[in-house]
C-alpha cells in the first residue's frame, strides 16, 4: 500500500489516496505546505519515528489504523506537551 505523508498549515496527514502529483494534492488541500511520498507503509512508519519521537499512539499503530478503517487520510497525532505551571502573584 503506497502511502503519501501530507503537511498542512496545522496537520500531519497520512493519505492512501493514489495522487499522481504534489500538485493535485495541494488542490485537495488548501492548506497545503508540503508532501513526501508515496512510500510503502514501512518507509512511512520509519520516517514517522524518526522525525517524531513524541508521536503516540505509535507510528505503526496509526498508521495500522488508517489501513484498518474506510477512511482514506488519517491526521497524525502527537503526545500532548505539558505546559508550564502558571504563577499566581
Amino acid at each position: 500500500m503506497d502511502i503519501h505523508l501530507i503537511y498542512t498549515e496545522s496537520e500531519v496527514i497520512v493519505s492512501t489516496k493514489p495522487y499522481a502529483s504534489w500538485r493535485e494534492i495541494q488542490d485537495e488541500f488548501s492548506a497545503y505546505k508540503a508532501s513526501l511520498g508515496p512510500w510503502d507503509e514501512s518507509e512511512i512508519i520509519d520516517y514517522l519515528q524518526d522525525e517524531y519521537p513524541q508521536i503516540s499512539p505509535s507510528a505503526a499503530r496509526q498508521i495500522e489504523m488508517l489501513k484498518s478503517s474506510q477512511d482514506i487520510t488519517k491526521t497524525i497525532t502527537f503526545q500532548a506537551t505539558e505546559q508550564p505551571a502558571t504563577s499566581h502573584v
